[in-house]
């Protein structure tokens, strides 16, 4: 949708440009660069001027100049300054990367030549490009409110973020860990005679044994665990007894308590040095030691508070407007809707090492 609501609004800028034959015209728009205070977005280290040429299309004139069916004309050339074409960049999408400017650049001369000869066809009389075109101005003045709206939400006072770390303190906790990780089962054994062996009911009593093995692994791990040893060393321990060959994923992790699966969150309220019981799901069995904890100071969650809060706010207002007016679509047009696919938990990733 952002690439539609881009090209929408070229199009609702195409002729921004004004010309007469055998004479260059400023363009994109032509009262724009004389008033005052007019802002451009941060100026660069080129040497071009705010009122210099950077896009000189000869041979495009504007409609009041142009003959029907030649909008293609010698005698005219329309020109683009350096301030018109950043603003319209930023429109499009501020800080525009110097590559996509080139291809704003590459693009824009033919939309604005073949608008040009659309309009000297009538195009823009069409039933069709009327909706398009009341569409698209719906569209971009409604993504003109939400960055209103998120611009809005933004502004938080130093009082709302001392109430928000106050009363969410405990998801700011952070804690230096290890993690031993044990595969849910171990890997199918390598010689093709017995991967041959093993089909059909006997292979099926093959995996489930297999995985039971891993359970009693991971509680052996723990003991081991418990009596000190290190969890490096346990850690190959078990991709060992999987027979996995993989890199082995490093123990030692710094958390947030939001960075845990909800069914782990138990490991922060474990005491400095305390082993946790082994934890099972989907992804592995998992053993954790908690090595030091603490609450991340206000300071440093400011920006992390001031997003949510801007998201909550956001999110509150967009919910707000929306309910002010409620659709109803007629069924007999439209249909029943679809019922909701059921998750399909087998596409679920383990979580990464990474975090």
């Amino acid at each position: 949708m952002r690439n539609l609501s881009q090209v929408c609004l070229l199009l609702g800028a195409l002729w921004w440009a004004q010309g007469k034959p055998a004479a260059p015209v400023q363009a994109i728009p032509t009262n724009d660069d004389s008033q005052a205070g007019a802002k451009l977005p941060a100026a660069s280290l080129s040497p071009v001027g705010p009122d210099d040429a950077v896009i000189t299309i000869k041979g495009l004139c504007t409609p009041s100049v142009a003959r029907p069916g030649n909008s293609a004309d010698p005698s005219c050339e329309t020109v683009i300054t350096r301030g018109s074409f950043e603003r319209l960049a930023d429109a499009i999408q501020p800080n525009m990367t110097a590559t996509s400017k080139r291809q704003l650049a590459t693009s824009y001369p033919r939309i604005l030549v073949m608008s040009s000869e659309a309009e000297q066809r009538g195009l823009d009389k069409n039933e069709r490009v009327q909706e398009l075109l009341a569409y698209s101005r719906a569209q971009i003045l409604s993504q003109e409110l939400y960055r209103n709206i998120q611009k809005q939400a933004a502004e938080t006072s130093q009082h709302d973020i001392d109430d928000y770390y106050r009363e969410h303190a405990l998801s700011f906790q952070r804690a230096t860990l290890e993690r031993i990780l044990v595969p849910v089962t171990k890997e199918p054994v390598p010689s093709a005679a017995d991967k041959a062996a093993l089909s059909g009911p006997q292979d099926e009593k093959a995996k489930q044994e297999n995985r039971e093995a891993m359970v009693k692994e991971a509680e052996q791990l723990r003991e081991r665990a418990v009596a000190g040893e290190d969890f490096a060393k346990l850690q190959k321990a078990a991709y060992d007894a999987a027979r996995v060959d993989a890199p082995i994923p490093r123990t030692k992790l710094n958390w947030r308590r939001g960075s845990l699966p909800a069914s782990h969150l138990s490991v922060m309220d474990l005491k400095i040095g305390e082993i946790s019981a082994v934890i099972s799901d989907s992804t592995g069995h998992y053993i954790y030691k908690i090595d030091a904890k603490e609450i991340e100071p206000e300071a440093e969650a400011t920006a992390e508070i001031r997003t949510i809060l801007q998201k909550q706010r956001t999110k509150a207002m967009m919910d707000k407007l929306q309910a002010a007016a409620s659709p109803e679509l007629n069924q007999s047009y439209f249909g029943a809707p679809e019922a909701p696919k059921p998750p399909d938990f087998s596409k679920v990733k383990p979580e990464s090492d990474d975090q």
